[in-house]
């Protein structure tokens, strides 16, 4: 036993040797490119290889398996796309706008496929997943999602942009399976170590976009050549980061959605060590920072309710639970004074940008684009039941006119998919929606023991549904990736629940 603990401690001190010489490297070549070349291309190349440094210790310490699981949430908010067809830059001359129109890999794919010897070995050893979760409404509206998606690919007259989407359900589906092989707990563990990363590498990003008022160049990361909001109706560019997200708009709607886990676990009364709830607050602030200097009006709005719908049900649950609430009752007191104050202090930027901006201009005109991609809808029997093809709704309102309203998807995800799909196509896309709502309330009626989990996933299921009928950022990789991770908490939370209320009868 003593000679394992002398190679356990000799094998972590050879390692930390190499971790500090790496740094050490990593810290003259950042000094060097300030001094030599350029300030952002040296912070660029320390990040990256820092993070590198960071992964390895990991690879070390916690093996391939959770190496990669963290490197999948910690990249959640990249868009590492390598396309394979066709080749002029990721989007074919037809597809005007939306996503990509092309075959790509990326770096969700690439670590799904590294992952799967691990997780095959597991399948061969056990099963691929248990007759309950097989049987659970979220994987069978998931597959029926996918086949639909599928069969409308062979409908599509522009199958290299039908296939992005297609290829991602299919590799959604088996992250799907993979995750389902781990407990809940494990899985959240992942989550949270990923956003705690990811959320500092986004403020650093966007805080230099927003200073120096244009891209850094993270471009391979999914990063924007334009970060702001294009030019609006009075003919000014709206200056809100955007981070790696591309537009301000997808990065407020992915961080709306990781809101509600980061405050619901902070506010959770079970024990957690003091560094991991100082990070976790941190990261509330960061996260809270973001939304706001995105200046995306529906992002903000909807962060503001995921505060109170956050404290109102954690106030609940602890009523229900007979937990105390006098430190709820203090976080509430704060909370709400910190935003009248914020109220206060940026009362003519609030008025600017709610009452003499484009909103109404805004509203208007989405509800235009609502009535085109209606009448594609309605155009015959085959858009109604199959759509037009999965990705393919820029290519086919590309046809009845020219300029924004035809180069770009519909500002309303059920529209689009309806567009895209056909009728069953969304309905099984908001019938995930629901089925993930309906379990989680029930979770949290019957005073399960992830209650304050389930909570932040019905904030999170709210914030999606209406998030919806305002724009189409839930169908980007980030947003529908946390999209498919919240179906997966859905179905580990309520499997675990059940087991646990059989368990008492």
């Amino acid at each position: 036993m003593n000679s394992l603990t002398m190679y356990i401690k000799e094998r972590n001190k050879t390692v930390l040797i190499l971790f500090s010489v790496l740094i050490s490297i990593f810290l003259g070549a950042f000094l060097s490119f300030v001094a030599y070349k350029s300030f952002l291309i040296g912070v660029g190349m320390f990040a990256v290889i820092l993070l590198g440094s960071i992964m390895l210790l990991l690879l070390n310490f916690s093996g391939i398996k959770k190496t990669l699981i963290i490197l999948f949430f910690f990249t959640l908010a990249f868009n590492i796309e390598f396309p394979l067809y066709p080749f002029n830059g990721g989007f074919s001359a037809s597809h005007p706008g939306g996503l990509r129109g092309a075959l790509v890999v990326n770096q969700f794919f690439l670590i799904l496929l590294a992952l799967s010897p691990v997780f095959l070995k597991e399948i061969t050893d056990k099963h691929l997943a248990s007759k309950r979760q097989l049987k659970s409404l979220e994987i069978i509206l998931f597959v029926f999602f996918t086949l639909i998606s599928i069969i409308s690919f062979f409908f599509a007259d522009n199958k290299p942009a039908a296939s992005y989407t297609v290829v991602r359900l299919i590799f959604m589906m088996l992250f799907v399976f993979m995750m389902l092989k781990l407990t809940f707990s494990s899985i959240w563990d992942f989550f949270l170590k990923g956003v705690i990363l990811l959320l500092p590498v986004q403020f650093g990003i966007g805080i230099t976009q927003y200073i120096t008022g244009q891209y850094v160049g993270f471009r391979i990361l999914g990063e924007s050549k334009n970060p702001f909001r294009a030019e609006t109706v009075f003919g000014a560019a709206e200056k809100g980061l955007s981070g790696t997200l591309g537009h301000p708009g997808i990065l407020g709607a992915f961080l709306t959605l990781v809101m509600p886990f980061l405050l619901l676990y902070y506010l959770n009364s079970e024990k957690k060590t003091k560094t991991r709830s100082s990070l976790v607050f941190f990261s509330i602030l960061l996260c809270a920072s973001l939304i706001i200097l995105t200046n995306a009006r529906t992002s903000i709005v909807i962060m503001l309710a995921t505060f109170f719908l956050g404290f109102v049900g954690t106030s609940i649950i602890r009523y229900r639970a007979d937990e105390p609430a006098n430190k709820l009752l203090w976080y509430l007191s704060i909370f709400t004074l910190a935003i009248l104050t914020f109220i206060f202090v940026f009362s003519d930027a609030l008025i600017e940008r709610f009452g003499d901006s484009d909103l109404l201009y805004q509203a208007s005109y989405r509800g235009n684009l609502s009535v085109i991609s209606w009448g594609i809808i309605t155009e015959n029997f085959k858009n109604f039941f199959i759509g037009v093809g999965p990705n393919n709704y820029t290519d086919t309102v590309a046809t009845m006119g020219s300029g924004f309203a035809y180069t770009q998807p519909v500002h309303n995800m059920y529209l689009l998919l309806f567009a895209e799909g056909g009728i069953f196509f969304a309905l099984c896309y908001v019938g995930l929606l629901g089925t993930v709502l309906f379990k989680m309330t029930t979770v949290i009626f019957q005073k399960g023991k992830h209650s304050y989990y389930a909570l932040a996933i019905v904030i999170s299921v709210i914030n999606i549904f209406l998030y919806n009928f305002t724009g189409w950022a839930n169908n980007n990789n980030q947003t529908f990736i946390l999209f498919v991770i919240i179906c997966i908490f859905s179905i580990k939370i309520y499997e675990e629940h059940k087991q646990t209320r059989l368990g008492q009868l």
